[in-house]
């Protein structure tokens, strides 16, 4: 191989790392940019790059991730779009219901003599008793998505977790012991029977809310 062939390929070779310097990284800025715009995140050159983070260095991905959502991004669509870009759509990751039932148990769930289910809530230093299916449940628990995902569910997400949870307030033998307990009192609202069992540190909703 000739001198001169030689210089060819180191210049070939120099201009290639030159040009790599020159390009900046989808990345950089993109806090900034989702702060101003939330659908940046979302533009194919910056997925491709999130997807590609995702596999060489998931502590980066995370971090990056947990910081988009503080953001505002819309953090459920930005992970199903990155597992489509990266190809991952075949393996299955958490439904809404999924994450929803994940998130109610935080409450202690139980039930009445008449099977009714109940969550109680651990709400800002106080204490709120729910029946399940209660409109003040139902908006607990859509917040604590909002909070984890920054999205609200469908409302065939939330039926279909609401029954898991209900089922589950009538499962284990927790509620079968505290059902027991209370069994004879035919009071008109939970919170009597709650007071009854030394609970009087807790706020209640009447039955039927």
């Amino acid at each position: 191989m000739s001198d001169n062939q030689n210089n060819a390929n180191e210049n070939l070779i120099a201009n290639a790392i030159d040009a790599a310097e020159d390009i900046r990284d989808p990345l950089e800025g993109l806090l900034e940019k989702t702060a101003a715009d939330p659908g940046a995140p979302f533009e194919p050159e910056i997925l491709g790059r999130l997807a590609a983070l995702k596999k060489d260095d998931r502590a980066a991905f995370e971090a990056l991730r947990s910081n988009l959502k503080k953001t505002g991004c819309r953090i459920t669509a930005l992970d199903e779009a990155v597992a489509e870009e990266s190809g991952d759509t075949g393996r299955r990751g958490p439904t809404q219901a999924d994450i929803l039932i994940e998130l109610a148990q935080s409450a202690e769930l139980f039930h009445t003599p008449d099977r009714t289910g109940y969550a109680d809530l651990d709400i800002n230093g106080h204490r709120e008793t729910w029946p399940i299916r209660a409109k003040g449940f139902r908006r607990w628990l859509a917040c604590r998505f909002f909070e984890a995902t920054q999205g609200a569910p469908s409302s065939e997400a939330l039926q279909s977790a609401l029954n898991v949870i209900e089922a589950k307030a009538h499962s284990t033998l927790q509620n079968a012991l505290f059902t027991f307990a209370l069994a004879g009192w035919k009071d008109d609202s939970i919170s009597t029977w709650l007071t009854k069992c030394g609970a009087r540190s807790r706020w209640t909703a009447p039955v039927g809310v």
